[in-house]
């Protein structure tokens, strides 16, 4: 249950990460647009000087005859037998009564089993390494204690280190980590350098 409660604790670091890709991806999209609407505006300008400019020439030296034609006014007439005849809409019947599900069946341990990680056991291996270095990368420690849980263990290890007073997260350096799927394939992601300490 503590899991459960955790969960969105445990996912902040990225959700922190994913909205600083949208604020850049906004600035870009806002500078395009801004971009555009200015090569618009310029348009509609020399547009409008060509327009003014023509009819200046036109008013110093108006041609001969007709060089506008301009339609007649004219009214659309429409019958009253040309019209259909009111029909009322059919009444729809709603069913908006609400069941109430009984979950006392339900089976939760898919859910605990999908999202738990266990930081205790993440951070033996932390201390396992650090027990013969001063100071160890998240990549040095994955390496020798390969990732089980994929992106979760991952994002469990980025708390520890946010919560820690004896690691640093660097963010003018990026460390590439990977683990393999059930199925065989293999999966990167590129994150901050964690350096984890050795205790005073």
């Amino acid at each position: 249950m503590n899991a459960l409660a955790n969960l969105h604790q445990d996912w902040l670091p990225a959700v922190e990460q994913t909205q600083a890709t949208v604020r850049q991806l906004s600035q870009q999209m806002r500078r395009l647009l801004d971009d555009k609407v200015f090569l618009e505006n310029k348009r509609i300008m020399q547009l409008i000087r060509s327009i003014e400019s023509g009819a200046l020439g036109t008013r110093e030296a108006p041609p001969s005859g007709a060089f506008m034609e301009i339609d007649a006014p004219t009214v659309d007439v429409v019958l009253p037998f040309e019209r259909p005849l009111y029909e009322p809409s059919r009444k729809m019947l709603v069913n908006d009564a609400v069941e109430t599900a009984d979950d006392a069946d339900v089976d939760a341990s898919a859910l605990f089993g999908q999202f738990f990680v266990d930081k205790e056991r993440l951070q033996a291996n932390i201390n396992a390494i650090l027990a013969e270095a001063e100071q160890a990368t998240l990549a040095e420690v994955t390496a020798e204690y390969p990732l089980s849980q994929g992106l979760a263990e991952v994002v469990a290890y980025y708390r520890l280190a946010t919560e820690s007073d004896w690691a640093t997260i660097n963010p003018e350096h990026s460390q590439r980590l990977s683990w393999q799927l059930p199925d065989g394939s293999i999966r990167e992601a590129t994150i901050e350098q964690i350096i984890f300490g050795r205790p005073a």
